[in-house]
């Protein structure tokens, strides 16, 4: 252990211990306990400095204890997310060795100068989601435990402790703790607890003594105790439930590599209990129009109906799959993940107030309520999400698989939902949105889609660059179905042109040479899809992901020589390259078909190297077919030779701007901008 990490753990667990004991201040014999070990007995020395004020340890241990009543579980949360980030990081690092033995590994993609040999272990958001799941099945004691569990009638320090803490000291005056009641009021109570008024007026009647039967044995009651919050409890488990299920499907996607249509309505399944949850507890299922659309339909809200309930169950599957679409570089899903759970952290504390439900208050004793359950949920995520960074940052040295996407992607789903700010949850997933849509023309079959979308990396510089699509890589497959013409056609087309008008993707182009290619009838091409001016034809596209957009926004230009080799003749066949080497006899099927020799493939990536900065087939066409612009095409691979470089770790950093920027513009969006657009009815 480095000695950075030996300071940070000395300070970290003092204060998880701190936030752990906090509920246990007010709760005896533990407050006893703790009182008599800090010395709080002590009036006459320890309460009273020289100049007559109450002692710090009073005051704080005072306000951590006003602050737990306010806001039940969250100095716990607090506890457990450090625990979260240092037992991930020990149970992490202590499984990968057996993970590699069990056959759990793979290579690094963006690697290529390590040796064959060199496997990462794979899957390990395994046990980064089972002690996350496992720590929150130990915070429901310290959440949902209610003070009236323990017994008051102890007697002796305990009850002087109790007296000392709550009701002040004779040797100070007012410095004790308020009691519950003087700190919420019957309504506000009864709110938190998810009970009636009636029941808070008996409390006193749910004491332990009060339970006992007549022959001295306890007397169950189905009902429960009335005195705890039932229906978020069994919201919380509901939680764990839905958890539980989504990191058993990504343990088998990671296993059986499980096809997307089978495993697209399992986490629909998995939803089940959320909707459950959801409805038992009264959540609302109306949205809010517009103000200029109020006049036309009535009113200000629109009861959706299950159609809500459809929304609830569609969110928890993008959600689920969202986190894994947007990957391929070392630390990306696990920082993506951290950055919507600290921006949803931020947005859940905007509504904690001491005050609320009293007058002048930002919030309520339901929104107080809403909020702290989302906190319990995502602020031990967020250590767990930190634990598993350390060992997945650049340069990674695990992967996590597809079992702590669906993990990750299910617990922001079950905060959002069972915290009842769904639509607000969505606006945080702005980015992943954004790559869904640009990788919509690639997931529905208009643009050939790679197996791997990951951007490619210059192994002598290490820099990234955009990945390419060859079109014509999808003829040569066995499988490939016809290319289609018409409207289809004409819709990629369309699609791919603006979004490099956008910037947002390199399109290969390269001239038209026959009149057979003109038309679209020679070698397998369509003339209505390929072809963006009559003299030239797109040949290939970067890859339709955000991390392609960002190196071809940064000004970052895809290398031709870096494709893979199963597609280096196809790209050299369209770009009218010969290949050097000694003729096969056969077919020229047979010949497409066998592999080419070292020296074959050397020579081929020379020659795509050198043209990857001519920069001509990266020009617009007009400058393609202009015969007499070669100082034009000079200029124009001279600037796209000076171009930008990054590497991976650089592009992870430009991720995680851009996520944070979306998440900056969500509370935009949700605090400036919604209050203007739906005026409040």
């Amino acid at each position: 252990m480095t000695p950075l990490l030996s300071v940070l753990l000395g300070l970290s667990l003092p204060a998880a211990a701190l936030c752990l004991l906090t509920p246990l201040l007010h709760r005896p014999p533990f407050a006893a306990i703790l009182a008599r070990l800090f010395l709080l007995p002590s009036s006459s020395f320890f309460l009273l400095n020289g100049s007559g004020d109450a002692a710090p340890i009073h005051r704080s241990l005072t306000r951590l204890v006003q602050l737990d009543y306010a806001f039940p579980g969250l100095f716990p949360a607090l506890g457990f997310a450090i625990l979260a980030a240092w037992l991930t990081g020990a149970a992490v690092g202590a499984a990968g060795p057996t993970f590699l033995q069990r056959g759990f590994k793979g290579r690094d993609l963006l690697k290529p100068n390590r040796a064959r040999d060199h496997f990462i272990p794979e899957t390990m958001g395994l046990p980064a989601a089972c002690i996350s799941i496992l720590l929150l099945y130990l915070f429901i004691p310290f959440r949902y435990v209610s003070p009236s569990t323990f017994s008051s009638g102890l007697g002796g320090a305990a009850d002087s402790t109790r007296a000392f803490l709550y009701t002040g000291s004779s040797a100070w005056e007012g410095g004790g703790l308020p009691r519950p009641s003087a700190l919420l009021s019957p309504r506000q109570l009864a709110e938190n607890l998810g009970v009636g008024i009636k029941s808070v007026a008996s409390l006193a009647a749910s004491h332990p003594a009060a339970q006992h039967s007549a022959d001295g044995g306890w007397s169950g009651n189905l009902a429960g105790r009335a005195d705890l919050p039932h229906h978020e409890l069994a919201a919380f488990l509901s939680a764990c439930l839905s958890l539980s299920s989504a990191t058993m499907l990504g343990f088998l996607d990671d296993v059986f590599d499980i096809r997307w249509r089978y495993k697209l309505p399992i986490p629909l399944v998995s939803s089940v209990p959320l909707l459950v949850v959801y409805y038992t507890g009264g959540g609302g299922t109306h949205v809010v129009v517009p103000g200029f659309l109020k006049a036309i339909i009535g009113g200000g809200l629109i009861d959706l109906g299950p159609l809500y309930y459809l929304y609830i169950s569609l969110l928890s599957t993008f959600c689920t799959n969202s986190i894994n679409i947007l990957a391929g570089i070392n630390g990306v899903e696990v920082g993506q993940s951290l950055v919507i759970a600290l921006s949803l952290v931020c947005n859940d504390l905007l509504y904690l107030d001491e005050r609320a439900g009293e007058g002048g208050s930002r919030s309520s004793v339901e929104l107080v309520g809403r909020h702290l359950f989302s906190l319990s949920l995502l602020i031990p995520f967020v250590g767990t999400c930190i634990g598993l960074l350390y060992w997945n940052r650049y340069p990674s040295r695990v992967f996590i698989g597809d079992t702590f996407c669906y993990f990750a992607g299910q617990m922001l789903a079950v905060a959002g939902v069972l915290g009842h700010f769904s639509k607000t949850l969505l606006l945080f997933f702005i980015p992943q949105i954004f790559n869904f849509l640009l990788s919509c023309p690639q997931l529905f079959g208009l643009v050939y889609c790679p197996r791997h979308r990951v951007p490619h990396v210059d192994a002598e510089t290490m820099n990234v660059h955009p990945s390419l699509a060859i079109f014509a890589a999808k003829a040569s497959k066995p499988s490939a179905k016809p290319r289609s013409t018409g409207f289809k056609a004409s819709l990629t087309s369309t699609i791919l042109r603006l979004f490099e008008l956008l910037n947002f993707v390199v399109l290969i182009r390269a001239p038209v040479s026959s009149a057979a290619e003109k038309n679209g009838s020679g070698n397998g091409h369509d003339a209505s899809r390929h072809h963006d001016s009559p003299d030239t034809r797109v040949i290939a596209s970067t890859n339709l992901t955000v991390l392609n957009a960002i190196l071809v926004l940064r000004g970052v230009r895809p290398r031709l020589d870096l494709v893979r080799a199963d597609e280096l003749r196809v790209l050299a066949r369209e770009l009218g390259l010969v290949v050097e080497g000694k003729r096969r006899s056969g077919a020229s099927e047979a010949v497409e078909t066998e592999p080419l020799s070292a020296d074959e493939e050397a020579a081929l990536r020379s020659k795509l190297h050198t043209l990857s900065y001519t920069g001509a087939h990266f020009a617009p066409p007009s400058l393609i077919n202009n015969n007499n612009s070669s100082k034009s095409k000079a200029d124009w691979g001279r600037r796209a030779k000076e171009r930008t470089s990054m590497t991976e770790l650089g592009l992870w950093w430009h991720v995680m701007g851009v996520q944070a920027l979306g998440s900056a513009l969500a509370f935009s969006v949700r605090y400036w901008l919604a209050p203007v657009v739906f005026p409040q009815f």
